[in-house]
């Protein structure tokens, strides 16, 4: 869980329709997750930055990693919409509190400017209200209406038609708030960015400091992966069956890529004077050429005949 200490209020007004609280904040910054390909396969080395922060980190070798760090968030905001205006609709007064302990006062006039009757006059807390403006004794003809929430005052026209209504004023509160919402900060940049090379970058919006975030890039080349390998070993007759194998990459026109994987004794010994055991890979792979590193990474013990799946892991990028 985030732990947060609240440091700094900075408040700002605008053309009084909006009011912003950002708070600074100290937050413990706990999100890990991995980075994989769409073939579900790590990618190491990638970096995951959250975005208006000097944070990051690298995937290891599994892909995996952890944003683990105390900074300071501008991540949350209050915002607190204007109020309600007061509205006459569906034979109801609609209008709305921006805060709490408001002097709320609705009368009554006759278009002679003479106070019929006060309907209201109470302290309300923030939230939005309905009023039953009509009475039973009202007789047809256009009244005026007198909102004054605080020192905001407004005037709405009437229409009394029957004079047949309600016989007591009713207010309530309904649904909606015109309290300030709690919420992440565009400007706060809480955004994380995943990106590797040959890797196309993702951004991603987040809602907390903590959690697990896995990400899966698209490649901007040719994808590597793992591809299995499945042959049948068979001796033959002719000539004397030696067990030696070498298997091997080529391109779509027949040229040598690589080895994936060569017996011991063609690799290290029979290279240099059995040239009738495996002669097109002799003659592809240049394998003198080869430095020991390569030699010793696909060097394989000879094998019995069988049925055989060799695993490799082709990165077009090596």
């Amino acid at each position: 869980m985030s732990s947060v200490k609240r440091r700094l209020f900075v408040i700002v007004f605008i053309s009084g329709l909006f009011l912003f609280l950002s708070a600074q904040e100290t937050v413990t910054l706990d999100i890990s997750g991995t980075v994989t390909d769409v073939g579900n396969n790590p990618i190491e080395g990638a970096t995951i930055t959250l975005l208006g922060y000097d944070v990051s980190a690298n995937t290891d070798t599994n892909g995996y990693y952890l944003l683990n760090s105390q900074i300071m968030s501008v991540g949350s905001q209050y915002v607190r919409q204007s109020a309600m205006k007061p509205v006459l609709k569906g034979g109801g007064l609609y209008f709305g509190i921006s805060g709490n302990g408001q002097t709320v006062r609705i009368n009554l006039y006759n278009t002679a400017g003479r106070r019929v009757r006060e309907i209201v006059n109470t302290s309300l807390d923030c939230g939005n209200y309905r009023v039953n403006p009509f009475s039973e004794a009202m007789s047809p003809q256009i009244y005026l209406l007198q909102v004054k929430i605080g020192d905001k005052a407004s005037l709405l026209k009437l229409p009394v038609v029957n004079g047949k209504f309600s016989p007591r004023y009713s207010l309530e509160k309904i649904g909606g708030s015109a309290a300030p919402v709690l919420g992440k900060s565009a400007q706060a940049g809480d955004t994380l960015l995943a990106s590797a090379d040959r890797f196309t970058s993702e951004k991603r919006a987040i809602d907390s400091f903590s959690g697990t975030q896995d990400f899966t890039l698209q490649s901007e080349g040719p994808v590597r992966g793992v591809l299995d390998i499945t042959y049948n070993l068979i001796a033959m007759e002719d000539p004397t069956p030696s067990y030696c194998t070498a298997v091997w990459l080529e391109d779509s026109d027949t040229n040598y890529m690589a080895t994936f994987s060569v017996t011991r004794w063609l690799s290290f010994e029979g290279y240099d004077f059995e040239m009738e055991i495996c002669p097109d890979w002799r003659d592809k792979a240049d394998w003198g050429e080869a430095t020991q590193d390569e030699i010793d990474a696909v060097t394989m013990a000879t094998t019995p005949l069988g049925i055989k799946t060799l695993s490799v892991t082709l990165d077009p990028y090596a």
